[in-house]
């Protein structure tokens, strides 16, 4: 691969250290990379988003990457730790979810969530929202006119970003929770991850779930159940026809929507289950959790096409670059700081490895 391809790779780290400018001779240390997404654009740049965990430091930053020269520039502000970002798929948003401490109280930290909504062509932020509980999950729609997201508190929440007008939904039943969320590509419908844990008493049963929404019909269409445990991750097909979700159960379902059924399941993973990501003909998945392996499927016939092993810790965070030639892989563990690799999906191998920390 090239360095100079034409992309951006956003990228959203949790930092412990100091948050540091590539022109000013402070340091950082990164750690736990929380998403990744390829942004088409004329050069070839990484975008990185992230927080200081030092209580009262919790301010971000947003920094455009040249990945050809090995440079970075500071683009704008982030209030807090950042667990989640999204990208619109016309390329003009970024939003992110993130916590905030307000005080130096370790006992008892005061914290709240945010959820913003940033303009690249102007650099600034064009929706901003105050939650109880950490953002730890959002999702923009295709034209970054609205946003999901889902907090803390088990809530998940869709806002229309030119009036903050909230719709709040509510799992069907009291024992289940969000845990992640995303829009289909044609705007229509919302889904969702659950977990539920079954009995009063600890070891509990687990179960997992997806919750489809109607936007239109601002109604609930249906729970596809059928993991055995909680529900990490969620990603439409690009027709929309089709949902995939992976588990901490290991494994990863594909459902038919119009028929709200289980088409087909992938095992393969040793380990828990935290990321998956789809190349933008739908073709290939990939998906990577706990055991620090990657594997990207054939989903038509289901099969392994690729074991990617050269991450040292668990991995949360893939994307397919625009082409689906290439996959972005981050670690997300503090073992493995800062760890981004860019693999060849023509031959599996790995292409470079991005160490975005200084010392």
């Amino acid at each position: 691969m090239e360095m100079q391809m034409r992309c951006f790779i956003l990228m959203s780290f949790m930092i412990a250290g100091q948050i540091w400018h590539t022109r000013e001779s402070q340091t950082q240390t990164l750690h736990s990379i929380a998403s990744l997404s390829f942004v088409s654009l004329e050069n070839s740049v990484l975008v990185s988003g992230g927080g200081s965990v030092e209580p009262r430091r919790e301010e971000g930053q947003v920094f455009f990457w040249n990945t050809a020269k090995g440079t970075r520039e500071p683009l704008f502000g982030l209030s807090g730790r950042v667990w989640s970002t999204s990208v619109s798929k016309d390329r003009r948003y970024i939003a992110t979810g993130s916590t905030r401490v307000l005080n130096s109280d370790k006992k008892h930290p005061l914290m709240y969530g945010e959820i913003k909504v940033w303009s690249l062509a102007k650099k600034k932020v064009v929706f901003c929202q105050l939650e109880e509980h950490s953002v730890k999950s959002v999702g923009l729609n295709s034209t970054g006119t609205s946003v999901v997201s889902v907090s803390d508190d088990r809530t998940l929440k869709i806002w229309t970003i030119s009036n903050s007008k909230q719709t709040q939904v509510k799992p069907e039943t009291r024992d289940s929770f969000f845990t992640c969320a995303v829009f289909c590509p044609h705007n229509k419908l919302v889904a969702a991850g659950l977990g539920r844990d079954l009995g009063e008493t600890p070891p509990f049963e687990k179960q997992g779930a997806v919750f489809i929404w109607d936007l239109d019909k601002t109604k609930h269409v249906v729970t596809l159940w059928g993991h055995t445990d909680y529900v990490t991750a969620v990603v439409f097909t690009p027709s929309g026809k089709e949902l995939i979700s992976a588990s901490y159960d290991k494994t990863i379902r594909i459902w038919d929507l119009m028929e709200k059924k289980e088409i087909k399941s992938l095992v393969g993973h040793k380990d828990r289950i935290w990321t998956l990501a789809i190349s933008p003909d739908g073709k290939s998945l990939a998906s990577a959790g706990a055991d620090g392996i990657i594997r990207v499927w054939d989903l038509a016939s289901g099969r392994e096409l690729f074991l990617l092993a050269g991450h040292h810790a668990g991995v949360g965070a893939l994307a397919f670059s625009s082409d689906g030639k290439t996959l972005a892989s981050a670690v997300s563990e503090l073992r493995s700081a800062g760890e981004i690799l860019l693999w060849d999906l023509d031959t599996g191998k790995k292409l470079v490895g991005l160490p975005a920390w200084s010392k």
